[in-house]
């Protein structure tokens, strides 16, 4: 028999018991990786754009007309800087 939702678990008249079991079932399949894997793939990704600075702005400029500057500011900068930060 199914078990009814505590007060905790409906919230504007939403059940919230499905969506938690779903997510850890999913979090059970292995989609979700450890921090240190995560981490490691941020590092790598890192890796890739810093070695690929080059190719990754000609394209830029190539394909969006942005400037060294810009591409170095706006699609790289910040993303390395997330990357740095977490």
């Amino acid at each position: 028999m199914p078990m009814r939702p505590s007060l905790q678990a409906v919230h504007a008249g939403v059940c919230y018991l499905d969506k938690v079991e779903k997510l850890k079932a999913s979090f059970e399949t292995g989609k979700t990786r450890a921090i240190e894997w995560r981490r490691n793939q941020l590092l790598a990704l890192k890796r890739l754009l810093e070695e690929n600075q080059h190719d990754l702005l000609a394209a830029l400029k190539s394909d969006l007309g942005k400037c060294e500057t810009e591409a170095v500011v706006s699609e790289q900068g910040f993303l390395l800087s997330d990357i740095d930060h977490t």
